[in-house]
């Protein structure tokens, strides 16, 4: 899409694990090196831990690539469910035949018995578990099953645990010591401070083929505070960036660049990652609002006949409801006795009012709809002479489809 605007020769900022684009920190290097010589040596198990979108899951890739025929490898990408689950993918893994018939037991045995007619010293027989965090300590002791294959002299079988941390809680659970004695080494992969940050997007755009700098410091800058130093999140934010700017004609990515595009990122939740809020550079919500159902997310709906859809953000209501002052109170006292008049009527057996009811002295019905859209800060769109409740959600959710520039609306006003 912007490869020829950009002078590129691959997308840069792809989110799958592709190993030409590792960027090795230190600690990734500690990483592949006890991962390499721990298959390649016959030590067993080496664990290796990190947040969601660190580069886990790219260790292995590389791993699978820098070991190439000297192993047979099994890959679990999908964390097995149970202790039988785990073994059969192990088999299925290294194509070892079997039916459902079988019991776990034989399957086991049918392992061990490719793994001592597999000469160690020319191919290593090598598990990798992915996501590993979600194993049950259940499963993990078939893990230790596995990993207890052994001659005199060597161990059959190698494995790779990768996953968050809470792998490690539950690795120290009291039942799996047998499991934690056999562990060869435990290496964690961290979040990238800001000169990692900048050197993660250097090196995957030169791996793209980049010529000049893409991103001002600035740009990068904010990059790594809205990302926290996730490189899965780098990627996304910087990709969006690029697509921005390309539609916009701007060669240079800056910061203002970066602030737009997370003003439509909303789905990502990026205040999670977030060390402190920014702005989205247009009068729109600030980064740590995004996540808030009452400021984004959430809005309310008055559908009233002959009259414009208006827009409040819970967090308006709650203003509203924490006034002291009488006049802003008394809606609030007034919807409470509404419920419990409701609530009243049902303990007595009554049947339940219609909810959308006509309002006193003939004037127009209104029925107050919780809906969830992401617009940033305002509906853009405002519905008039609607009839009944359902024709109003009807026109408002054919308004808000994409592309949609029907006549007769009306940008709508914050209250």
């Amino acid at each position: 899409m912007y490869l020829k605007f950009f002078q590129l020769e691959r997308m840069p900022f792809e989110t799958v694990p592709d190993p030409r684009f590792l960027f090795a920190t230190p600690e990734h290097q500690e990483a592949m090196a006890a991962l390499t010589f721990g298959v390649q040596h016959a030590r067993g198990l080496t664990v290796v831990t990190g947040r969601a979108g660190c580069g886990k899951t790219l260790l292995a890739r590389r791993l699978l690539e820098t070991l190439g025929s000297q192993a047979r490898t099994a890959v679990l990408q999908h964390p097995p469910e149970s202790g039988r689950e785990l073994i059969e993918g192990v088999c299925r893994g290294f194509g070892v035949r079997f039916v459902k018939t079988h019991a776990t037991g034989e399957l086991i045995e049918r392992l061990q018995s490719l793994a001592l007619s597999t000469s160690p010293s020319e191919h290593a027989l090598a598990v990798v578990i992915d996501e590993a965090h979600r194993l049950s300590p259940e499963t993990l002791e078939w893990v230790c099953a596995l990993a207890t294959m052994e001659t005199p002299t060597a161990r059959l079988m190698q494995l790779v645990l990768l996953g968050q941390p809470e792998l490690l809680v539950t690795l120290n659970e009291p039942g799996l010591e047998a499991l934690r004695q056999r562990i060869f080494c435990v290496r964690r992969v961290s979040p990238l401070d800001e000169s990692g940050t900048r050197g993660y997007i250097d090196h995957r755009l030169r791996c793209a083929g980049a010529r000049t700098e893409l991103f001002t410091n600035d740009a990068v800058g904010r990059i790594h505070v809205i990302s926290g130093g996730i490189p899965r999140v780098i990627n996304q934010v910087a990709d969006n960036a690029l697509i921005t700017a390309f539609a916009a004609t701007v060669p240079l990515i800056h910061g203002p660049v970066v602030d737009e595009v997370c003003g439509h990122m909303m789905n990502l939740g990026l205040n999670q990652h977030a060390q402190v809020p920014i702005a989205d550079g247009h009068g729109g919500p600030r980064m740590d609002d995004l996540g808030s159902p009452g400021s984004i997310r959430h809005r309310e709906y008055d559908f009233r006949s002959g009259d414009a859809v208006r827009v409040k953000t819970a967090d308006q209501q709650d203003s509203r409801t924490r006034s002291s002052s009488p006049a802003s109170a008394a809606p609030a006292r007034a919807t409470a006795s509404r419920v419990d008049a409701g609530a009243k009527r049902r303990r007595n057996g009554a049947p339940a009012r219609e909810p959308f009811v006509a309002a006193r002295d003939g004037k127009a019905r209104s029925r107050r709809v919780a809906a969830a859209h992401p617009i940033d800060g305002r509906l853009d769109v405002l519905a008039r002479g609607q009839r009944t409740l359902a024709d109003a959600i009807a026109e408002a959710r054919r308004l808000l489809e994409p592309g949609d520039n029907s006549a007769g609306a009306t940008v709508a006003g914050d209250e």
